[in-house]
C-alpha cells in the first residue's frame, strides 16, 4: 500500500475537489493514511459536477505544463472530462501494458500498427489514413463509417502492413462484415487485434477472427487510468497492478475474492490528475488464482461493462454510436456550454430522442441558445443516413441522482421494424 497511500496523501493534500470530501465526511487526512476503508469513493459525475477543482494546486502551474497530454474522455457513458497527464507519468502508466504486449505476442513500440479515433481532423480530403507522417501508426476516424470507407481504409491498412490493431469491437464488427463478404484479402502480416472500450461477446470474437484470420486481445481500460487489465493466451484479463491499485467494492466495503461488485480504481501514476478510489461503473469479479501464463496480476472477470448497441438505419445498414459522442464534443467546444449527461434514445430507422441534462442556464432558458446546439449537434454528424434523421430534443435541469445515472445508458437501439 506504499505507493497508494502516497498518491492518497498528495490528493487530499493538494486538491481542493479531494479536501472538500474530506470536511463533508469529517474526517483528517490521517484518518485515511491509517485505514485505507475510509477513503471515499468517487465517480466521474463527482468530478464533473464539483464546483473546486480536482487538479493539485501544486501542478497547475507546474513547468511541466508543455510537456502535458490531454485527453478528453470517450464520452461513452455520455459525460465527458478532460484528463492532463504529463508525459512522464504516461510512459510510466502505459510500460506495464507493452511489457505484456511483448512478452504474450512479440509486440513491440516500433512495430506498425493502426488505431481508430472519433476525430476526422487527421484525415486528409480524399483518404482515410492519419496524415501525421511522423507517426509509426495509422489513424483511422470512426466518423462516416459506410461501405466505401470501410473498403478505403481497409486497402491502406493491406498496404501498410500493420503488425496489430487497435479497434472498438463494433468497428471490428464491420470490417469483419466486410471481409466475410468476399469482398478483402486477409493481411499476412497481422498478428494480432487488440479490443477495447466495448464489451465483446464471443460469438463476436469469432466472428472477428474468422475474418481477420488472426487472434483477438482483450484490453480493458479507461482514459483515467490507461490500461487497467490485459489478456494472456490463456484467456484471462490479468490486472495490470503496477498502474492501477483495483478493488471490488459494495458502497464502501471491499469484497473478497470471487464476490460481485463495482470495479473501484486508484491511478498509481497520474500526479496531475490524480484518481482515488475512482469508480468506472462497471462490475466484476476478482481471482488471485495462479495462472499458467506466469503473469502476477490477479484476474478480473468482468460482469457489466459498456456495450455499445449499433444504430440501426436499415435493415441491413448498422453505424457505431461514436457519431453522436463527436457531435456533443463539437457542441462542447463550440458554445462552451456545460452538459452533464446525455442520452440518445433511437425511436425509429430515422428518428431519434436526444436528452441533454445541464445546470447551463443559456440552454435551459433560451431557445436561440438551444437552436444553435441542434444545429451544430445535426451538422457535425458524418454519416448520410444520420443526416437524415428527424431529432427531438430535451434539455432538463435535473440531475438524477447516482443510481440513475448508473441506469441511464448512452444510446438505445432501435430493436423493431418502424411502422
Amino acid at each position: 500500500m506504499e505507493r497508494e497511500k502516497e498518491i492518497l496523501r498528495y490528493a487530499y493534500t493538494q486538491s481542493s475537489f479531494y479536501q472538500s470530501l474530506l470536511q463533508k465526511k469529517k474526517l483528517s487526512i490521517e484518518d485515511l493514511m491509517e485505514d485505507w476503508t475510509k477513503v471515499p469513493v468517487v465517480d466521474r459525475r463527482q468530478m464533473i459536477c464539483a464546483e473546486e477543482c480536482v487538479i493539485p494546486s501544486s501542478s497547475q502551474s507546474s513547468p511541466e505544463d508543455n510537456q502535458r497530454i490531454y485527453e478528453l474522455s470517450s464520452g461513452s457513458n455520455g459525460m465527458f472530462m478532460g484528463i492532463p497527464w504529463s508525459v512522464k507519468d504516461m510512459f510510466s502508466s502505459v510500460s506495464p501494458l507493452w511489457d505484456c504486449r511483448s512478452r504474450y505476442y512479440g509486440l513491440k513500440v516500433q512495430d506498425k500498427s493502426c488505431y481508430f479515433h472519433i476525430y476526422p481532423d487527421f484525415c486528409d480530403e480524399g483518404t482515410a489514413r492519419d496524415s501525421r507522417n511522423n507517426r509509426k501508426d495509422l489513424g483511422f476516424s470512426v466518423l462516416g463509417l459506410n461501405e466505401d470507407r470501410i473498403e478505403r481504409i481497409y486497402q491502406e491498412m493491406c498496404d501498410y502492413e500493420p503488425k496489430w490493431i487497435l479497434m472498438p469491437p463494433s468497428v471490428a464488427l464491420l470490417f469483419a462484415d466486410f471481409i466475410s463478404n468476399g469482398k478483402a484479402k486477409e493481411i499476412p502480416s497481422l498478428k494480432c487485434l487488440e479490443l477495447t472500450g466495448e464489451w465483446v461477446t464471443d460469438k463476436q470474437r469469432r466472428q472477428i477472427e474468422n475474418a481477420f484470420h488472426c487472434k483477438t486481445v482483450n484490453i480493458y481500460g479507461s482514459y483515467e487510468m490507461n490500461a487497467i487489465a490485459y489478456e494472456c493466451p490463456e484467456g484471462h484479463l490479468h490486472l495490470l497492478e503496477d498502474n492501477v491499485f483495483v478493488e471490488m467494492m459494495d458502497g464502501q466495503k471491499v469484497l473478497s475474492d470471487g464476490e460481485e461488485g463495482d470495479i473501484v480504481l486508484t491511478s498509481l501514476h497520474n500526479t496531475i490528475m490524480p484518481f482515488v478510489r475512482y469508480s468506472l461503473g462497471d462490475k466484476g469479479k476478482i481471482s488471485s488464482k495462479k495462472c499458467s501464463c506466469g503473469h502476477p496480476g490477479r484476474i478480473l472477470r468482468l460482469t457489466k461493462a459498456k456495450k455499445n448497441d449499433m444504430i440501426r438505419v436499415k435493415q441491413d445498414i448498422n453505424i457505431p454510436p461514436y457519431e453522436f459522442t463527436y457531435a456533443f464534443q463539437c457542441v462542447i467546444d463550440s458554445m462552451g456550454v456545460e452538459i452533464l449527461q446525455y442520452q440518445v434514445e433511437q425511436t425509429g430507422y430515422f428518428s431519434y430522442i436526444v436528452t441533454i441534462l445541464t445546470k447551463d442556464k443559456k440552454l435551459l432558458e433560451h431557445r436561440e441558445v438551444q437552436e444553435d446546439f441542434k444545429r451544430i449537434f445535426q451538422e457535425r454528424l458524418f454519416h448520410q443516413y444520420l443526416k437524415k434523421g428527424i431529432y427531438t430534443f430535451r434539455f432538463r435541469d435535473e440531475v438524477p441522482s447516482e443510481k440513475a445515472v448508473k441506469k441511464m445508458r448512452t444510446f438505445w437501439a432501435f430493436k423493431r421494424d418502424e411502422k
